[in-house]
């Protein structure tokens, strides 16, 4: 039994009390609630409560002094449920966490209507988001925003995106549109949108669904926007080939420090125009299962990354061959070397062993890198070797 139903179960317990007993819980219940509401910084409801609208009267019955987070993920809000929680006062309420319920249009109006002056990161994910609630969402007072999450809402619709673009949120640093199938034309809005520090995008699956020329228009549109405190990128499965590289790779982010480009296909071309780029303080870089081979790292060790901390290139095409070529790279930072699902075969034994006797065959194996790889990598202390077919 947790704090919630034992204050639902009170007013049954003090029915079958005498007077002496109910004055004394009274009590007691008044300070308990006095207690939760000064302390209490974190809410969260599961998925078995039986009204979700309850749960919010009585969350907005009192004066929260220390409340900083609500999560009802999955907790079957209605539209009732988010109207009574838009009337309350949330002075320091800074993450709000709506994801996996299905309030709806008249929901994300009563949402727009609440006071949120503290709100900083709201997650929207599979919310079922349409183009009239999108523009509750942007008519929203929402000063503090810094982190959106509209993952996974399958916005079909062109207008809806228009609608995004119009959100007034110049604190906005972090947005997550993946999954969702991404208006072309939204991209090319992207840069009249007014996120001035925007620092985290998300467009994993985003582009998936759309030609080779479409892509090309889409990411032509994206390096056009002026995003000058873009850090992370990512782009995973989004189906991207060397033309769109070219045309993503002209963007000047010049703070570019994590790059996700996971199961796109990275052949030499792309990764030639990848490495010409501007991003040289890229840190993290993920291409992992995007058919990497002998032609794409002798262009990889091209890059003037100096700054590059991690690299995955996990579930590629990489050999003995391409393996003697990346060790010619200069990124005197590197920590991480995921090699992991690559046939390296039983030819990378002499190159690779570092004095243990490890089988490598099968299995997961992260080895302590050798003598002669530290001199080219100092900093290098994880080397992933896992299901390479190795054996020393």
């Amino acid at each position: 039994m947790n704090l919630l139903d034992t204050i639902y179960e009170v007013p049954q317990i003090i029915r079958v009390t005498d007077s002496n007993s109910r004055k004394a819980l009274q009590a007691t219940c008044r300070q308990l609630r006095r207690v939760v509401h000064a302390t209490a910084s974190v809410v969260s409801f599961g998925t078995q409560r039986q009204s979700s609208e309850a749960d919010a009267r009585l969350l907005s019955s009192g004066t929260w002094t220390s409340l900083k987070a609500m999560n009802f993920k999955h907790a079957d809000l209605s539209a009732d449920a988010i109207a009574v929680l838009s009337q309350g006062d949330w002075p320091l309420l800074k993450i709000l966490v709506l994801s996996n319920n299905l309030f709806g249009a008249r929901g994300m109006e009563h949402f727009s209507h609440g006071r949120w002056p503290a709100l900083a990161t709201l997650e929207l994910h599979q919310v079922g988001m349409s183009f009239t609630m999108m523009q509750h969402l942007q008519h929203a007072t929402l000063a503090c925003l810094s982190s959106l999450d509209l993952s996974e809402n399958v916005m079909a619709n062109s207008a809806c995106w228009a609608e995004l673009v119009k959100g007034d949120w110049p604190n906005l640093t972090r947005l997550d549109l993946s999954s969702n199938n991404i208006d072309i034309g939204f991209v090319g809005q992207l840069k009249t949108a007014k996120w001035p520090l925007l620092g985290s995008l998300n467009l994993h699956f985003a582009f998936c669904q759309h030609s080779a020329t479409a892509q090309r228009e889409a990411l032509q549109g994206m390096a056009q926007c002026d995003w000058h405190n873009l850090q992370s990128l990512g782009l995973a499965s989004c189906s991207l080939g060397p033309e769109a590289m070219q045309k993503l790779c002209q963007a000047q982010w010049p703070d570019l420090r994590i790059l996700d480009l996971t199961a796109n296909s990275m052949s030499g071309d792309a990764i030639r125009y990848l490495a010409g780029s501007v991003w040289s303080q890229l840190e993290v870089l993920d291409l992992k299962w995007c058919d990497i081979d002998v032609a794409a790292v002798s262009c990889l060790v091209q890059a003037k990354w100096l700054r590059l901390k991690a690299l995955n290139l996990s579930g590629n095409d990489i050999h003995v061959d391409a393996l003697d070529l990346l060790v010619e790279a200069q990124w005197p930072l590197l920590i991480v070397l995921d090699l992991s699902r690559n046939h390296l075969g039983t030819g990378s034994a002499v190159r690779l062993n570092s004095g243990h006797e490890l089988p490598l065959k099968s299995g997961r194996h992260i080895v302590t890198p050798p003598a002669w790889l530290l001199k080219q990598w100092p900093k290098l202390s994880v080397l992933d070797l896992s299901y390479c077919n190795i054996e020393f």
